[in-house]
């Protein structure tokens, strides 16, 4: 939801919200990967950043319905 408002959204307030969610969700993961012993991914552009063109757009990470059934 947070990318979705980066991407479409128009409220500078809400925008300014969502990227803290997902700032806050990215260090979080990476704590925990670290806390596993698994290696971090590599940086991506910032969620403000357009990626370059050899690059495919961020996913909010965790979002993905084909490796995490309800």
């Amino acid at each position: 939801m947070a990318m979705a408002e980066l991407r479409y959204g128009r409220n500078e307030q809400l925008r300014r919200i969502a990227q803290e969610i997902i700032v806050g969700q990215l260090q979080e993961i990476a704590a925990m990967r670290l806390a596993l012993g698994q290696p971090l991914p590599p940086s991506a552009p910032a969620p403000t950043q357009p990626a370059s063109n050899d690059q495919p757009a961020p996913q909010a990470a965790g979002h993905s319905h084909a490796t995490h059934p309800h």
